[in-house]
């Protein structure tokens, strides 16, 4: 639960390459849902949105590290 603010620098990456992988097929499968008469149309929809909603997460995460070591440093200069 707590991963994401212990180890940033595993969290990041590994949660953006699921992230563009949930995004990009949820884009695929909503293209072939609509050429097949919307069947999946939901799921793939939901894909979507889970891939988009994760990677705003790794973007407020990346901030937030960023964050923490910019104060840290200045607390300790």
């Amino acid at each position: 639960m707590g991963s994401w603010y212990l180890f940033p620098h595993l969290f990041i990456p590994f949660s953006l390459v699921c992230a563009l992988g949930a995004v990009i097929t949820g884009h695929v499968g909503r293209w072939r849902a609509r050429r097949l008469g919307g069947e999946g149309r939901w799921i793939a929809l939901a894909g979507l949105m889970a891939g988009w909603i994760m990677l705003a997460a790794c973007l407020l995460v990346a901030l937030l590290s960023i964050g923490l070591f910019a104060a840290l440093f200045a607390l300790t200069t």
